[in-house]
């Protein structure tokens, strides 16, 4: 007899399961075309103050981005061309280095790294902002007023990273590329920054600046952004109350947000491919 129950035990288990996770995605797709409807509502100033609340959040997600996206640039500029020097050189190719290291950080270092900056910056910060205002009672109290709460609390702070991720993709280009340019010249030039050698460095790097270069980087990091905010809104929103259901939510947060940063940008990677961008 124990036998015959075993099996009907995990077959409700995984019933139950299956249906746990129905409606998780279910609670996920309302929530992301709630977040689409107040962003579209932001955006037509049909919202309370919504241009004193995107202004906030974005100097507050831009502006306050700008030390760590900087660091990670030139962090990746000076060890990218570093590398791409060394293996070069190997195969009797150091001069085709610039324009690699230019190409591989226009399409995909410096929006990657910003994406990962904010997930882990911006996305932790909007989990507690969101969490505190449930847990205080301000979307309850939209609601009673008659607001949508992801008009307010949402919808501002989504629109404000997918505004400041091409922006700090640009940023990041910039300190990436004169660090990665300098870094060549002095690895490759032993009578430091000769007229000749920088002279090459520099054309090589600006052959790279192509349009579709930089329009891929800075596509990606605008989706980027939307992904961070709303993977962080979603977990800040649904936070347990209390110090621990704070912290889980805000590590659920970083996490997941990263997670969708690196997953977005395989998709994105892909559909420049077929569309030749």
């Amino acid at each position: 007899m124990p036998d015959l129950v075993r099996p009907l035990d995990q077959t409700a288990a995984l019933g139950d399961w299956t249906l746990e996770r129905g409606q998780d995605v279910r609670a996920r797709l309302a929530f992301f075309g709630d977040t689409v409807i107040g962003l579209w509502r932001v955006a037509r100033s049909r919202t309370r103050h919504p241009a004193v609340r995107l202004a906030s959040e974005f100097d507050r997600v831009g502006v306050g981005s700008l030390p760590i996206v900087a660091v990670f640039a030139v962090a990746t500029g000076v060890a990218l061309s570093l590398l791409a020097t060394q293996q070069l050189e190997r195969v009797g190719l150091p001069g085709l280095a610039p324009r690699l290291v230019g190409i591989v950080i226009l399409r995909e270092l410096a929006a990657l790294m910003t994406g990962l900056a904010l997930a882990g910056r911006v996305g932790a910060g909007f989990a507690v902002d969101v969490a505190h205002s449930v847990a205080a009672g301000e979307a309850a109290a939209l609601r009673a007023a008659g607001h949508a709460p992801h008009d307010v609390l949402v919808a501002p702070r989504v629109l404000a990273l997918t505004l400041a991720g091409p922006l700090l993709v640009a940023y990041a280009d910039a300190f990436a590329l004169v660090a990665a340019t300098i870094t060549g010249v002095v690895v490759t030039d032993l009578t430091w920054l000769s007229e000749l050698t920088l002279r090459a460095h520099l054309e090589t790097t600006t052959s790279t600046l192509a349009v579709d270069h930089a329009l891929a980087g800075l596509i990606k990091g605008a989706v980027f952004g939307f992904v961070v905010g709303i993977a962080a809104s979603w977990h800040g929103m649904g936070a347990e109350p209390g110090p621990r259901g704070l912290g889980r939510a805000v590590r659920r947060a970083v996490v997941a947000a990263a997670a969708s940063v690196a997953l977005a940008d395989l998709g994105l990677t892909f559909a420049f491919k077929w569309v030749r961008l």
